[in-house]
């Protein structure tokens, strides 16, 4: 077709109906041609010269259109094309010019604004006009949701954490804030989805983070809090926070009690929602023990999904070491639950439902005290939370009976029915290897004060390491003390000190996760009284030791030291 003139004339009789419209058109050749036009009547122009290309998508006018979108026109062959992006119609400001493309279709890898106009418009590489320019709109995104699959995990670089989540096309970056304590969170910083590593973290500290998805409708609601430990040391504790029902005192910040506890025994950890458990974000064997937050789950929002019950299973099955707590996990899963409900609470968690609350008195009883000859036995007895101490109120501690050879550490005061907590160390079903579980009737999170919280989770520690086997092994007097050595974590020495009541024969020796005997700090006759003694591990590679002392031929104490170099 001919070159059309800059102007087109429309001439619009209004002697007649709007309906009857002339339209004359006048060519570079000086040609004129008249058009008649009527209702709904459309004009399609080609260019059989090949020197203008016909735009096709986005249409003209669309709407809703993605802020990455793909544009695309009519192919000749053996062209190249330019493209242009601006949100005016003058193209006075351009946003993106782009040339040399030698396909008819481009990819916008530029993140463009939501519900902003945009002209777009393209021309034959050399030549030099430019098709009409076409425009569209962008869409509006939902606000991102609340994000419950997630997990925070070591990096391979120091000083920095690995973040793994699910996340939609219409998040564009992930905001986390962080503190040291889980209770303010006075830092911010962001990472996008291709990259999800967050950086430049203190070495050898534990952090707290909440974690909210981004995009052009804003920042979505906060996830529940996680904490991470920034070490490279191998086999961390994974804590695992299964506690996301809606109810009345769930502030989804109830790792920082357990992650407290782990610390203030010398252990480093990651963490991670029960969702992202099933959804595959989580290696194991990699983790040294397993401790699960279960709250108030109960059958509101089910304690154990089957999925997270085959996770627990195989962990066990091959040498696993549990600690699990929270209320009515026996009345969910064996009074109320279905057939691989009740076999999974009998042969896992080694618990049968007795009672849903002592003496089935709700909000009543508040009280533990350690129960049968026991590592736990030195424990002094202790209290969960009845609402006004910081966390909730436990009104239904779970009642259990031990099965299969689970033996009975807690009991509740006052209550001479059942079980408030069991341990079990042995073969679960079709297990390879022995493993270990701990199982609370009320909520780790609510004992209060902290160091009743971190006296238990040593004792847990000690059970997890060294099993029942010493029990008769530890009726000393409760003066034999081994401090947490310091510093701690250490590079490449460390103080470790301890006190003795009596004169006794002492051996203080330093093992490897794997049990193999490193080295012996002192085995010999000592006086009653405190001493030091310092370890230089120059030697020895990173990781978790464990050191051991022995008073007169019985383990007395264990503490666990944290080498990083």
């Amino acid at each position: 077709m001919k070159k059309m003139i800059i102007f087109i004339l429309l001439i619009i009789s209004t002697l007649f109906p709007v309906y009857a419209q002339n339209m004359t058109l006048h060519f570079n050749d000086g040609s004129i041609d008249t058009v008649r036009l009527v209702d709904d009547f459309q004009m399609y122009f080609t260019d059989t010269t090949n020197t203008v290309a016909q735009l096709q998508t986005p249409v003209n006018g669309a709407r809703n259109v993605t802020q990455k979108p793909e544009f695309s026109w009519q192919h000749i062959p053996g062209k190249e094309f330019e493209l242009l992006i601006s949100d005016k119609d003058t193209f006075s400001d351009t946003l993106c010019h782009f040339t040399h493309i030698d396909t008819n279709s481009f990819f916008c890898e530029t993140f463009l604004n939501v519900q902003t106009r945009y002209y777009w418009k393209v021309r034959i590489h050399g030549e030099e006009l430019w098709t009409a320019p076409w425009y569209f709109t962008t869409y509006m995104p939902a606000l991102p949701e609340r994000i419950y699959s997630l997990a925070l995990l070591p990096a391979d670089s120091y000083g920095s954490i690995q973040l793994k989540t699910h996340y939609l096309s219409e998040v564009d970056s992930f905001m986390i804030i962080y503190s040291f304590d889980g209770l303010s969170f006075p830092d911010t910083t962001y990472c996008d989805t291709a990259n999800m590593f967050i950086t430049g973290l203190e070495a050898d500290s534990c952090y707290y983070m909440k974690v909210a998805a981004v995009n052009g409708a804003g920042t979505g609601p906060f996830s529940e809090v996680l904490a991470v430990s920034v070490t490279t040391v191998e086999q961390p504790v994974l804590i695992v926070n299964g506690f996301d029902r809606t109810t009345v005192g769930n502030t989804l910040n109830f790792i920082q009690q357990h992650a407290e506890a782990v610390l203030a025994n010398g252990y480093t950890l990651v963490s991670a929602t029960n969702e992202a458990l099933t959804d595959g974000f989580l290696s194991f064997p990699f983790y040294s023990d397993l401790i699960y937050i279960l709250g108030e789950e109960s059958t509101a929002d089910e304690t154990f999904s089957d999925a997270e019950q085959d996770i627990m299973e195989n962990y066990l099955k091959n040498g696993g070491k549990v600690f699990v707590s929270g209320t009515e996990i026996a009345w969910d899963l064996d009074n109320k639950g279905s057939i691989s409900d009740k076999t999974f609470c009998h042969n896992f968690l080694h618990i049968a439902y007795a009672q849903d609350a002592p003496n089935n008195a709700t909000g009543t009883y508040y009280n533990v005290e350690t129960s049968g000859d026991t590592i736990f036995s030195d424990l002094l007895s202790f209290s969960f939370d009845n609402g006004t101490h910081g966390t909730y109120n436990v009104r239904y501690p779970d009642v259990f009976t031990p099965l299969n050879d689970a033996r009975t550490f807690l009991k509740y005061t006052g209550c001479s029915t059942g079980a408030a907590g069991i341990v079990f160390e042995g073969m679960f079903p079709g297990g390879s290897q022995a493993g270990k579980i701990m199982v609370l009737g009320f909520p780790f999170e609510t004992i209060y004060p902290r160091e009743k919280r971190n006296a238990l989770m040593r004792d847990f520690f000690q059970f997890s390491e060294l099993g029942l086997t010493i029990d008769n092994e530890i009726d000393i007097p409760q003066e034999y003390y081994l401090n947490q050595n310091y510093p701690n974590p250490f590079n490449p020495r460390t103080v470790v000190s301890f006190r003795l009541p009596i004169f006794s024969h002492l051996e203080l020796s330093i093992y490897n996760m794997r049990g193999i005997l490193v080295t012996e700090l002192l085995n010999n006759y000592v006086d009653a009284g405190e001493y030091e003694i310092i370890w230089d591990a120059s030697k020895e590679s990173s990781g978790v030791y464990l050191c051991v002392m022995k008073a007169d031929q019985r383990i007395v104490d264990t503490k666990k030291m944290l080498l990083i170099k």
